[in-house]
């Protein structure tokens, strides 16, 4: 019985475990962008690369599968399943399709 219940414990962390992935680096290297599904979900965030706090960019339902910076800009391009390419221009934190 106690097997079982050391199983399901394992099971249950696995399950509940969250991951982030560095996605790019700005130029500069002052911040990094990073997918993180602390809310169920990849979602795109903005962190310093001196560990200030990080700033949530995307709201989406879906995962977002990829970003990276507009290079000479502070915009970011993001792929996602129901919006295709989504450009979130640099102070902006809602995307808009790229034309």
């Amino acid at each position: 019985m106690q097997r079982w219940r050391v199983a399901d414990e394992l099971l249950t962390r696995l399950i509940e475990a969250r991951s982030s992935v560095v996605a790019d680096i700005a130029a500069d290297g002052s911040e990094l962008l990073v997918r993180c599904d602390d809310t169920g979900s990849m979602q795109v965030y903005r962190v310093g690369a001196r560990g200030e706090d990080r700033v949530q960019l995307t709201f989406l339902t879906e995962p977002v599968s990829a970003a990276r910076y507009v290079p000479g800009t502070d915009d970011v391009v993001i792929e996602h399943s129901a919006h295709g390419v989504a450009l979130l221009p640099g102070p902006l934190e809602q995307p808009r399709t790229a034309e």
